[in-house]
């Protein structure tokens, strides 16, 4: 399973929606690798493996969705860490997540929104296993019509194409998909919030 966050170390709902339905997924006897961009302990998770892409801390200030400047201001920026700002941790993810598949093959691989889609697309062209992407919100939510021109929206479009499966969290997420991103709307398996999606694998 790849990831952006996890409680405590969330700030948002995208890492309550993650513990909460891997929690799920073990309790059913699914064997779980997740990884996230960031080094930090995560106490009372003890029900699956949790992997750090990067030495960063949680309170990383470009772990965040977004940050201002030029796409060339992302790439030539530079920190204490030896990292660029959020886009060049958004790689390192995926570089990881290429080493770390070439030891552990999965049965299925569950990407959640844009911020893991490039990670999960690199695992599924190197072992074959379905992809899931599961949409949390679109660009489009955010932005509306001028989201098409930026490169993230790009990157998710990428995504969704490449996905086996797609899980939209509501209705209008889906028809945003459907409508804005792709017309494969049989792909798309819409589960709202509060319901759990369970896989039949023994490793996601």
């Amino acid at each position: 399973m790849l990831g952006w966050e996890l409680p405590p170390h969330n700030s948002g709902g995208l890492g309550v929606a993650c513990y909460q339905m891997s929690k799920a997924l073990a309790s059913e006897g699914v064997d779980i690798d997740f990884i996230i961009p960031y080094t930090a302990e995560h106490p009372g998770i003890d029900y699956m493996n949790i992997y750090s892409a990067t030495p960063l801390p949680p309170d990383y200030h470009d772990l965040g969705a977004y940050n201002n400047g030029s796409e060339e201001d992302r790439e030539n920026a530079k920190d204490e860490y030896g990292l660029s700002p959020m886009r060049a941790v958004q790689r390192r993810y995926g570089k990881y997540v290429r080493k770390f598949v070439k030891n552990h093959q999965p049965d299925a691989i569950h990407a959640h929104d844009w911020l893991t889609m490039e990670a999960g697309i690199i695992a599924k062209e190197m072992t074959g296993a379905p992809l899931i992407v599961h949409v949390h919100a679109t660009e489009f939510d955010r932005s509306g019509e001028q989201s098409e021109t930026l490169w993230f929206t790009k990157l998710s479009n990428k995504g969704l194409l490449m996905a086996d499966r797609i899980i939209a969290v509501s209705e209008i997420t889906k028809e945003i998909i459907v409508r804005i991103i792709t017309s494969r709307q049989r792909k798309l398996r819409w589960f709202i919030t509060r319901l759990i999606w369970l896989v039949a694998a023994t490793r996601v």
